[in-house]
């Protein structure tokens, strides 16, 4: 989502603008990296790993969904 613009949503960035925006950036930056969006420091492998279970779960669901569309319609 934010490519290369990781510099854009650095705290530092944002300060020298306002102290409230740079300490609100730094919130968001947190979440994102808990999320594993972000991979600036070291991972929370537990939360890239239900991420993933997630999407494959997701997966699985659609796959079964359009299997299920297709034979309906043969």
């Amino acid at each position: 989502m934010v490519g290369n613009n990781l510099s854009k949503i650095s705290p530092a960035y944002y300060s020298k603008l306002c102290a409230t925006t740079g300490f609100l950036i730094f919130l968001i930056k947190d979440a994102l990296e808990y999320a594993g969006i972000i991979v600036d420091k070291k991972p929370n492998q537990s939360r890239i790993l239900k991420n993933l279970l997630y999407q494959q779960t997701q997966l699985a669901e659609k796959t079964e969904k359009i299997k299920g569309l297709v034979q309906k319609l043969s």
